[in-house]
């Protein structure tokens, strides 16, 4: 097809008719909903100005090792890869450069708002942040699951036995498996259950959510400071910061007419 001169804000033309940018603000009011855009937008910006206060930057050997990282994590190792990816994400090397120093910057801030906080957090929320990799078998009623449990005391297989009889779609097609689970994601029950048992045993059974469960404790994980609890805690602190900053600010939202909304909070 032969390039046209096109005018300024045509993204598409459809039998000859144009689609611009001035169609956007209704596609997204109707179909991706423009209330989220716009908070998103908001948010943004906001960070924007917080880094312009606090002058946080990137430097070209920062934002040159990032972006190596970012093409790591989605193994885009050749130039053709990332050529590739970039033109179906309908980006630049240039975009890209752009979002890479983005979350740059913003990973800055998340880290000087948490100075002073993060080990207070932490120290707080360690408990809760403990972690155990659980297989479960999940049985409807009582006789069942003892049935089950006598198994075990025979010495069968657990594994085998949450493929073949659980009751759990989900994790009977993974031998039982949980995965690592933080102790705060459990319920009671459950978790006072399983972190009384020691590495490698059975516990249970335990009643939760009108069924029977019995839990293999594989392997506990104290929470550390590192990693994705890091991660977590920063976006804690960061997000409470957020909330903080939008309370303090006057915003005002409009409509694509430019009539006032409702109060941004509503």
């Amino acid at each position: 097809m032969e390039s046209q001169n096109l005018a300024p804000g045509v993204l598409a033309i459809v039998s000859g008719e144009a689609i611009t940018l001035e169609d956007l603000p209704a596609y997204l009011k109707f179909r991706l909903q423009l209330r989220p855009t716009i908070i998103g937008l908001i948010r943004d910006r906001l960070v924007a100005k917080a880094c312009e206060a606090l002058q946080i930057e990137a430097d070209e050997d920062e934002l040159d090792n990032y972006v190596d990282t970012f093409r790591e994590n989605k193994k885009l190792f050749t130039v053709p890869e990332t050529t590739s990816w970039l033109a179906n994400q309908d980006m630049t090397y240039d975009d890209l450069c752009c979002l890479c120093e983005w979350e740059l910057k913003l990973g800055k801030l998340k880290e000087r708002i948490a100075e002073g906080q993060l080990e207070k957090s932490f120290a707080f929320r360690k408990l809760d942040l403990d972690g155990v990799e659980l297989y479960r078998i999940v049985m409807p009623d009582e006789v069942q699951v003892m049935e089950i449990l006598t198994l075990l005391n025979e010495g069968a297989d657990f594994f085998g036995l949450a493929r073949t009889y659980s009751e759990d779609q989900v994790t009977r097609l993974q031998c039982g498996y949980m995965g690592v689970v933080r102790r705060k994601e459990l319920r009671p029950e459950v978790e006072a259950c399983v972190f009384a048992a020691k590495e490698g045993s059975v516990a249970g059974p335990v009643r939760s959510l009108g069924d029977y469960h019995l839990y293999r404790v594989e392997r506990f994980y104290p929470a550390r400071l590192e990693g994705e609890t890091r991660t977590l805690l920063l976006d804690e602190i960061f997000e409470q910061w957020m909330q903080r900053q939008i309370a303090a600010a006057d915003i005002q939202l409009f409509t694509p007419t430019g009539s006032l909304q409702d109060d941004y909070n509503d």
